[in-house]
């Protein structure tokens, strides 16, 4: 994270914890995992907010958001140092714990909502920090986790044909590493090799909760 998207983060703070927001997405992982750069800052909150009034609110911090999106369930806006998104999201998140001031979601909250990501897109940073996620943590984890947020809401034929899809993600950016990275050919064979192991531990997940 950069020293001005750092700032505006401390700044942004008390507005987040008053929503009882929790940062999660990729800067979220990035506090986490410190395998790339991301400033992007996507919030989360279980409650209904007023747009406008965020608006008016990050104006009297002396911040000036160039508004792109705004509703009862989404706010985005672009500042100087960061790209940021408030979504309305009905789901609990399971642990957090805080970085300058704001709450982070855990590994195990991303883990499920990348997946879910992977499933309605492909980007290569969604790929990547599955990757990440995955070196360390158990696929049967991860398939726990999945279920706990989501149910079976998401088949695990989408899941397991998502994971190995990678014609949308070749066109999108690769990520902006810290350090020397992992390369997008080892992530797709990773993904090709493991694919069918996570499936099985996602139906057992499934068959669990079932």
């Amino acid at each position: 994270m950069t020293k001005d998207a750092r700032a505006l983060l401390r700044k942004i703070a008390p507005a987040m914890n008053s929503y009882g927001a929790v940062l999660a997405g990729g800067t979220g992982l990035a506090l986490r995992l410190s395998h790339r750069i991301s400033t992007d800052f996507d919030f989360f909150t279980p409650k209904a907010f007023d747009s406008h009034g965020l608006t008016a609110k990050f104006r009297r911090m002396g911040l000036s958001p160039d508004v792109r999106q705004a509703d009862r369930r989404t706010f985005i806006a672009i500042f100087p140092e960061s790209k940021f998104s408030l979504f309305q999201y009905p789901y609990p998140f399971l642990e957090t714990d805080s970085f300058e001031g704001v709450k982070v979601a855990s590994a195990l909250d991303i883990v499920s909502m990348k997946i879910a990501a992977i499933t309605q897109r492909g980007v290569k940073r969604d790929f990547v920090d599955l990757y990440y996620i995955l070196q360390d943590m158990p696929f049967q984890k991860a398939a726990a986790a999945l279920t706990t947020r989501y149910g079976t809401a998401i088949s695990t034929l989408t899941i397991g044909k998502a994971l190995v899809f990678f014609a949308e993600a070749e066109d999108s950016p690769d990520p902006v590493y810290i350090g020397e990275g992992v390369k997008w050919e080892t992530v797709k064979r990773f993904f090709e090799k493991h694919v069918r192991q996570f499936v099985l531990d996602l139906e057992a997940a499934y068959s669990d909760c079932a």
